[in-house]
């Protein structure tokens, strides 16, 4: 089994001991950071499909404070697969922030990514709008 510090993301001996690249107590952090904390460590996790989990678990507790992992994961340039996964977790978080991430993206490069972020923000729009009544 392979293990990673849950903060830096390198391979470590055994899971609960000290990081050897940045002296993490993986142990310490395991028991102490709370559940949000541990997803936005594993936004950066190098296996893809672990990145992608979290961050569709963050979308989905709409959790605001996912905004600022997100965007500097952007400035990795994560594959298109992830570029999706931010873009449908930004939509459900909606905030400010969130939107302006968005509406960066719907200028992206990858013609998918930016026809989806145009897309989750005609959606935000539309929620945004008074409900019209009909008498």
């Amino acid at each position: 089994m392979k293990f990673y510090c849950p903060v830096c993301w390198h391979d470590m001996p055994f899971a609960g001991v000290k990081c050897p690249r940045c002296g993490t107590d993986a142990g310490q952090f395991s028991s102490e950071a709370t559940f949000v904390d541990k997803l936005l460590s594993a936004v950066f996790h190098p296996e893809p499909l672990t990145a992608r989990r979290a961050i569709w678990i963050l979308g989905e507790k709409q959790s605001e404070v996912a905004v600022p992992a997100l965007a500097k994961l952007l400035k990795q340039g994560p594959d298109l697969y992830t570029l999706l996964a931010i873009v449908e977790a930004l939509e459900k978080i909606g905030t400010p922030a969130a939107r302006e991430m968005l509406q960066n993206l719907s200028a992206h490069k990858s013609a998918i990514v930016g026809r989806e972020a145009r897309g989750s923000l005609s959606r935000l729009r539309q929620n945004r709008q008074p409900a019209v009544t009909r008498s």
